[in-house]
């Protein structure tokens, strides 16, 4: 089977990083690796049957797909991955100064009712944070930092979202 790996504007993507299970379920990898500079990457050997692959690049969002195999052909499975959405913002007062604070901690949610913890952040001297590789919906920012009240609101992440907390 070769994996032939695409970016969201169609280029082939070296590096992406990949693994194979066969047959489908199977926790433990059958083969690993990293596509070549034409974006592919091939496996031998693998059953016929299903099974699952999963191709991951920093800059990218990872996918987990499954195919089935037929015994005695080379499967080409194309591979787009979705440019990876980050959320990155800055944490301000909101006593008329707009300071920016540094060592806020700032918590994002899956949105209520079950607001649950995604990922965590504290924001830098410039009162910036960032999380990487955010799914694009909508969760819940909230900030937090001794010196201030606490602040909580609601946002919709897309492509290259920025949010100010204030």
């Amino acid at each position: 089977m070769t994996l032939e790996v695409f970016d969201c504007d169609g280029a082939r993507l070296p590096a992406a990083a990949f693994a194979v299970f066969a047959p489908a379920g199977n926790a433990a990898a059958y083969d690993a690796g990293i596509t070549d500079m034409d974006g592919a990457g091939t496996v031998h050997g693998l059953p016929a049957g299903p099974v699952d692959y999963s191709v991951d690049e920093a800059f990218h969002n990872p996918v987990d797909l499954t195919c089935t195999l037929v015994a005695g052909t080379h499967a080409t499975q194309r591979v787009d991955l979705a440019a990876a959405t980050h959320l990155s913002g800055v944490v301000r007062a909101v006593d008329g100064s707009g300071a920016r604070i540094e060592g806020a901690k700032v918590d994002l949610y899956t949105p209520e009712p079950d607001a649950l913890l995604i990922a965590s952040d504290t924001t830098d001297a410039f009162g910036q944070y960032r999380f990487s590789r955010v799914i694009d919906g909508d969760y819940q920012l909230a900030a937090s930092h001794p010196a201030y009240t606490p602040a909580v609101t609601g946002i919709t992440v897309t492509a290259s979202a920025s949010h100010t907390l204030v």
